[in-house]
């Protein structure tokens, strides 16, 4: 859709829906189960509609104060937090999920993500290599780990962490984005398939791909990077809450990521506009459009 186009909305069927089961719940305060529907639906619109957030957040406080350990409201609230780039939050309810099911890979990720935006990399680390004992093939806990580690300046196990997240990876596709992130760290070309050496797709396309795989929101979200030109790419991001984002976290993330691509334009000696579109992997839409 074009930069102008109005704002997307849940629509009004999806509405009404939402509004009679919130009746429904209401009726029946004590129904969990009715309430924790109600959540999932509510956090799921939020990701159109930001103020459905807030609606889901009370949701699960509601199912909380009558089951402090129920995992689905856990969870959500997490998420939520998440979605509200709040990693303080996000933290404490994920540590409360975990301490009721701890062996959950997933939520020890999100878990160590979040450690990583709060920069307690240590602690990050320390959650990914927990991860990565009970499952050595858990590719975005290998990952990130890589990044924990660069995050602290310690480039030899980050390039080792990056060459281990190579070999897990299931697909071509994701192994060459390890391959061009190896390449920005090492300063060495990516191998290819057969054990050769092939040229990176430049330093224009490393750099600003890292910008996005090393970001703490954005990093375990991505889908693929597609690139038309030097001068256009598309990030495809999963279940990414752009639209959820208070207008000042918002303007935070986006400059963020201008000022990262800005350095990588710098660092590959490269003039003219870059344009990047951020894109909702289930619709295809068109969240944002960074101009650099």
């Amino acid at each position: 859709m074009p930069p102008d186009h109005p704002p997307v909305t849940v629509p009004d069927d999806v509405r009404k829906v939402i509004a009679r089961m919130a009746e429904t719940a209401k009726e029946k305060p004590d129904d969990l189960d009715a309430w924790r529907q109600l959540g999932f639906v509510q956090y799921r619109a939020g990701q159109v509609e930001p103020a459905y957030l807030a609606d889901a957040a009370t949701t699960y406080q509601h199912v909380l104060a009558q089951a402090p350990e129920d995992l689905d409201a856990l969870r959500g609230l997490g998420n939520v937090a998440y979605d509200h780039n709040d990693p303080q939050q996000a933290t404490e309810f994920y540590q409360r999920y975990l301490k009721v099911k701890p062996d959950d890979l997933s939520v020890q990720t999100d878990l160590g993500t979040m450690l990583l935006a709060r920069q307690d990399f240590d602690a990050a680390r320390r959650t990914y290599e927990a991860v990565l004992t009970k499952d050595p093939t858990f590719f975005q806990a290998q990952f990130n780990l890589a990044i924990a580690y660069r995050s602290t300046g310690d480039e030899p196990k980050a390039l080792a962490a990056l060459r281990r997240a190579r070999d897990i990876a299931t697909d071509d596709a994701t192994r060459a984005r390890v391959d061009a992130l190896l390449a920005r760290v090492s300063g060495a070309p990516p191998a290819d398939a057969a054990g050769g050496k092939v040229q990176a797709p430049g330093d224009l396309r490393t750099g600003v791909e890292a910008v996005f795989r090393a970001h703490p929101i954005t990093g375990s979200r991505i889908d693929r990077i597609d690139w038309s030109s030097d001068q256009m790419a598309r990030v495809v991001l999963r279940e990414f809450p752009m639209d959820g984002m208070p207008p000042p976290v918002r303007e935070k993330f986006i400059e963020r990521i201008r000022n990262g691509v800005r350095d990588a334009k710098t660092r590959g000696q490269t003039a003219g506009a870059l344009t990047i579109e951020l894109v909702d992997a289930d619709s295809g839409r068109v969240m944002e459009t960074i101009v650099e």
